[in-house]
């Protein structure tokens, strides 16, 4: 099993250099459009939907990479100064479990979405499937819920150790 958890560890280091890459490819690709609407007065209609593609790449495999690390908003003051110890794992169990039920509903529906994609998308003049914008939200569920699982598995050897 850990031999497994060492490979999706890699993989969300992938995702989230692809993720980062896709950022940083909005920042290039925005600045591009304005420059080339404002400066030379030849507006560039691609640009929007590699924009929306590549922002989706950005945001969901982000997500992912959040929910793999398990870096996610937790309000330190309540859960650190109100909950015991056996209370924070119980919440931390809780909120796990909320996660993998999300996380397995949200990969079945855009599986189905994303098989189903094969309709130009509205949001580009160029030739893109719909299944390109889907793809990245299922890639970051899954990566979510590996993570989760991984978490849930390999809790209780964490605490053992310490």
């Amino acid at each position: 099993m850990k031999g497994f958890f060492r490979i999706t560890d890699h993989l969300a280091r992938g995702a989230f250099v692809v993720a980062v890459a896709a950022l940083a490819g909005v920042f290039v690709l925005d600045c591009f459009r304005i420059v080339s609407r404002y400066f030379f007065g030849m507006p560039q209609n691609w640009v929007p939907g590699m924009l929306a593609l590549l922002t989706n790449w950005a945001v969901f495999l982000g997500v992912g990479w959040y929910l793999y690390v398990r870096e996610t908003i937790v309000i330190d003051y309540f859960y650190e100064k109100w909950l015991s110890p056996s209370w924070r794992r119980r919440v931390d169990v809780l909120t796990s479990l909320v996660v993998v039920a999300f996380a397995v509903l949200a990969i079945r529906y855009g599986w189905n979405v994303y098989l189903r994609g094969d309709h130009q998308s509205s949001l580009s003049t160029l030739p893109l499937a719909y299944k390109w914008y889907t793809l990245p939200f299922v890639l970051g569920m899954l990566l979510g819920l590996i993570g989760t699982i991984k978490f849930l598995v390999l809790k209780p050897e964490r605490e053992e150790a310490t």
